[in-house]
């Protein structure tokens, strides 16, 4: 993988977990809603054929699964 494409996928990360780290006071029940519309929603993934994001995959962007 070369450096271009590592910082394509990073901003793309990014991307996505910055409405969920962006709002600090969120409640279990909102953060939950984020995760959902995130989860839901078609990208355009660099690197990737995939178009969805996995909760898990966002869970551990956000330093949240074991």
């Amino acid at each position: 993988m070369d450096e271009e494409l590592r910082e394509q996928i990073a901003l793309f990360r990014f991307a996505v977990i910055t409405p969920l780290v962006s709002q600090r006071h969120l409640g279990r029940g909102e953060r939950e809603a984020l995760i959902r519309q995130v989860t839901e929603s078609e990208w355009k993934i660099p690197g990737s054929q995939r178009s969805r994001v996995a909760r898990s995959k966002v869970l551990k962007w956000l330093g949240l699964s074991a």
